[in-house]
């Protein structure tokens, strides 16, 4: 297993180095809380993660006494701005898994002046405690292109990676439970949809070229980005026979995804589990 911590700029540490070890840890635990109804024959009305802490030891090992500094100064820093800043950053296991979280607490070992490696404890604050994953998919992109997608030159940039395009009408994740997602219909086009299992994505809107629509099924959004950057709010817009923030259906990881010819459509799944997977 490997493991790092990334904070909200982008800055990366090691945790599973030879100078930056990963000790016992219970990062891999997990609890739910629950609520209960019903006084006199209580049973579980739901379950649910708030504020969940856990704690890692990492041994910091310098060859010299200036870079045993480094080293300590370097994690210090790193997960301390995103304390200052009151933004997560993220542990990522296997650069698959990541956690948002913030290291706020830190419990010194047995330490000597002279010292040139020490073992500390940490504390990590997690807001929900799930661990995230997104696959990503782009459909609408014809074979020729998808094979050759580093070489496209198009008018401007997608928000998305073309390099990422599936072969075929098919949103393979290792999804086991409902998922929430992120869609983009790229323009130009006309009342962009997809189909998705039994439900309908659609916003009756029109797309000139280089716009693009997003709908956030996480933060209930649905937006047009147009050629100035500038976002228009497509809510009213939207289907309203279909719930268009409904979580996609996990189907064994293979999700079939109906789009129109000639549309090209960005699907992102956002997988949360209590646990990184197993690989």
């Amino acid at each position: 297993m490997n493991v790092k911590y990334v904070n909200h700029f982008g800055e990366s540490i090691d945790l599973c180095s030879d100078v930056l070890m990963l000790r016992d840890t219970d990062l891999l635990n997990y609890s739910w809380d629950y609520q209960t109804k019903n006084e006199f024959n209580p049973t579980v009305s739901r379950f649910y993660k708030s504020m969940v802490e856990k704690n890692i030891k990492i041994s910091i090992i310098g060859k010299t006494k200036d870079e045993y500094n480094k080293l300590c100064n370097k994690l210090f820093e790193i997960t301390e701005k995103d304390i200052i800043a009151a933004v997560n950053g993220f542990l990522i296991v296997n650069n698959e898994y990541r956690l948002p979280c913030y290291i706020f607490s830190k419990k010194i070992s047995a330490w000597h002046p002279s010292a040139k490696k020490i073992v500390n404890e940490y504390t990590i604050l997690s807001e929900k405690g799930e661990w995230l994953k997104d696959v990503t998919r782009v459909f609408g992109v014809s074979s020729t292109e998808k094979q050759s997608s580093e070489g496209l030159d198009y008018s401007y940039d997608f928000p998305f990676d073309f390099s990422q395009s599936s072969a075929n009408n098919l949103l393979k994740t290792d999804a086991f439970v409902p998922f929430d997602f992120t869609i983009i219909f790229s323009g130009p086009c006309t009342t962009p949809y997809v189909q998705i299992g039994d439900n309908i994505y659609r916003v009756y809107t029109t797309l000139l070229e280089n716009e693009y629509l997003t709908i956030d099924s996480l933060n209930k959004k649905i937006y047009k980005t147009k050629n100035d950057g500038k976002r228009e709010n497509e809510f009213n817009l939207r289907d309203r026979n279909n719930y268009i923030f409904e979580k996609i259906q996990p189907t064994d990881g293979l999700n079939y995804v109906d789009v129109p010819d000639g549309q090209i459509t960005s699907i992102t799944a956002h997988l949360e589990r209590s646990e990184p997977k197993w690989t």
